[in-house]
């Protein structure tokens, strides 16, 4: 428990205690729904309204109990909604997977154990029914389970240890793990990692100097990281490592005339997980190759009719296999023959008879170095971001789930405002430096379900699923301030202008989506930078109709309300005193029309309560709501300003936050 010196309770874990014993039933009560979602599915009865609801209901615990530290239900809620929102009904194995979470879920929310609510639970995750993707061996339990989380979001099957004798039972579990993340501290820990490193594919996390990184390499470790790097790296080299090792699912194609031979190829690759397809005539090479889509071929050189050789050359002169890796199987190993082999375009070779494990052995390595250039193919290798053909299919995921749930799905195009004059003035050394921390932000800010990657030169596009128009602006918004606070290599600052487009408001299609973001992105440039615009953010261009009047006379206070209203998109226009708010407010034909106008009641001249009468007086009120902003906070005044026809009243001082929500009300009615 968080204590204070002298022993006293923390106030403020005191305060969120206090708030989870008041909504501790409310928040359970979700779970609810999400049983009886997953009872029906399990009957075979689940119905699209139950099944959205469920999801729905999964979505808000997934943020409310993270909130409270419950990490573990967290990550339990957003596997099962990400389960609900798919496009495809829920298998057999995939609905006893969340029978098992939704139990999780619920005993870690009703644990009668002093948990910290701050921490959470320190259980491990449920046993998964199926095979796990990543297992954590943490000796910090808290760390263990923020990358078991963090691998859960990203739709694996993740779970931690949370001591030795857990882990242990886990590295005996069957099937064994896709993947090992272990932290390790010492000798009893390299003893772990042989038999880690035994069962599966393993990174390990330490301190440096902690182990000798040769050590680790001997004893199986097929990577070391600082046990300092972030849990989004740590995650993103587990999952890269599984990736490039991974051979389920992996489909050979071998080519001989020898139906022994065949049938030894076959039998020792299957018995790896390999698929194994044949072919024992070479005429039919072609057929088979377009049929099966393999991932290697392997074909033997020496074979009547037409050679091994030949049929290589043949692939390597078609775009669409040029990149196929191709292995021979040769009774020959002269240098001669050898030199025919790899003028044919081979990547390797290997003589018969050759021996299962060397040629399992040979297999692995070039599968693994095809899954690393493809993988380097698809990351921007400057920002570490993905690029545009990888996160393409990712968004158009994103849209066929909404479609299904009736969500939304806003996108978001980036630029950094005069980049040009940046690298002009600073060199490309500093503006690749820009580049590489901006997608640093980028990655720390945008997470989960969302999708970010790099568009050309220094643009960025984001992907954010299930979040409204205010939402969106708000977190492209905050990324646009920090930006602009923050100092960047080379001792530079920047700004970004952005551009939003929704689905289905403004476009159906990827691509739709993207040109009307360009272009929003385009006008938040024209109006000054440094600024987001949604696409239908006509009334931005034009200076008589805007989003918000700001009258208040106080020109550091209007400064940073203007700034943090044009950051957010809104096109704001300042007035300074009462007199010149009436004129160009009121009358017939006003010069500024507003959705929502924040009166200071305190101003030169007029004073703000009479200018609301007289805006009142007018009719003008029926298209432009009012928010009174004022130091007065008596009971008498506050009545003053909502019979005159304000909708709100904020007292000074103020959260800008807290203005921004009001503000968002009064557009909403």
């Amino acid at each position: 428990m968080s204590t204070q010196a002298g022993g006293q309770t923390d106030p403020a874990l005191a305060a969120v205690r206090a708030i989870w014993a008041q909504r501790r039933e409310e928040v359970i009560a979700r779970v609810d729904i999400m049983e009886e979602a997953i009872t029906d599915a399990l009957m075979g009865d689940l119905g699209d309204e139950l099944r959205g609801r469920a999801a729905a209901e999964a979505h808000r615990l997934a943020g409310t109990v993270g909130s409270f530290g419950f990490e573990a239900a967290s990550a339990y809620a957003r596997e099962i909604e990400l389960a609900l929102k798919a496009a495809v009904v829920p298998g057999p194995d995939e609905l006893q997977r969340l029978a098992e979470l939704v139990v999780g879920l619920r005993h870690d929310l009703e644990s009668d154990e002093e948990a910290d609510p701050l921490i959470g639970s320190s259980q491990a995750a449920p046993a998964p029914s199926g095979p796990v993707d990543v297992l954590v061996l943490a000796m910090d339990p808290q760390r263990g389970r923020r990358i078991a989380i963090e691998t859960a979001a990203r739709g694996l099957v993740a779970v931690f240890a949370v001591d030795a004798e857990d882990a242990h039972r886990a590295l005996s579990s069957t099937p064994p793990p896709r993947m090992i993340v272990l932290e390790a501290t010492g000798e009893k820990s390299l003893v772990l990692l042989e038999r880690a490193a035994a069962r599966a594919p393993t990174i390990v996390l330490a301190a440096p100097g902690a182990v000798d990184r040769v050590e680790v390499a001997r004893r199986g470790g097929r990577g070391l990281l600082d046990c300092q790097s972030t849990i989004v790296e740590i995650v993103d080299a587990a999952v890269s490592l599984g990736e490039r090792v991974r051979s389920a699912g992996i489909t050979v194609l071998a080519v001989d005339d020898d139906a022994v031979s065949l049938d030894i190829l076959s039998s020792t690759l299957s018995a790896a997980g390999l698929l194994v397809e044949t072919c024992a005539d070479p005429v039919l090479f072609w057929d088979r190759l377009g049929e099966v889509a393999p991932d290697l071929v392997i074909v033997d050189y020496d074979m009547p009719g037409i050679m091994g050789s030949d049929l290589a050359r043949s692939m390597r002169n078609d775009l669409r296999y040029q990149t196929l890796p191709i292995m021979f199987l040769t009774a020959c190993g002269d240098s001669e023959t050898v030199r025919r082999i790899f003028e044919a375009g081979a990547d390797d070779y290997l003589t018969k008879p050759s021996t299962g494990p060397e040629l399992l052995a040979r297999i692995s390595n070039r599968l693994e170095r095809v899954r690393l250039l493809r993988a380097l193919a698809d990351i921007d290798p400057l920002t570490g971001l993905a690029n545009r053909g990888r996160s393409i299919a990712a968004i158009e995921t994103q849209l066929a789930m909404a479609r299904r749930a009736g969500e939304v799905v806003y996108v978001a195009v980036l630029d950094i405002d005069d980049f040009r004059g940046l690298n002009d003035h600073h060199g490309r050394e500093v503006g690749d430096a820009v580049l590489r921390a901006l997608g640093g932000a980028l990655r720390d800010a945008f997470r989960g379900e969302d999708v970010v990657f790099r568009g050309d030169g220094d643009e960025f596009v984001i992907a954010m699923y299930g979040m409204q128009e205010f939402d969106a602006r708000e977190r492209v918004g905050a990324l646009l301030e920090s930006v602009r606070e923050h100092e960047l290599p080379g001792g530079v600052r920047v700004t970004l202008s952005a551009g939003l487009a929704g689905f289905p408001r403004d476009g159906q299609a990827v691509e739709t989506l993207y040109r009307a973001a360009s272009r929003a992105m385009r006008r938040a440039k024209t109006a000054g930078r440094d600024r987001v615009r949604a696409a239908d953010d006509v009334a931005s261009d034009d200076p008589e109709t805007v989003d918000v009047v700001l009258v208040e006379d106080d020109g550091a206070l209007a400064a940073l309300l203007r700034e943090s209203f044009q950051t957010r998109g809104y096109a704001v226009h300042v007035i300074e005193d009462g007199d010149q708010a009436l004129a160009q407010l009121g009358g017939a034909h006003p010069a500024v029309v507003a959705a929502v106008i924040i009166l200071d009641w305190d101003l030169p001249g007029l004073e703000g309560i009479d200018v609301l009468r007289s805006l009142a007086a007018g009719g003008l009120l029926d298209r432009s709501r009012v928010i009174m902003l004022t130091a007065r906070t008596s009971e008498r005044e506050v009545l003053q300003a909502l019979e005159a026809g304000a909708i709100d009243h904020v007292a000074k001082p103020f959260s800008v936050p807290v203005l921004m929500q009001r503000v968002r009300r009064a557009m909403d009615r």
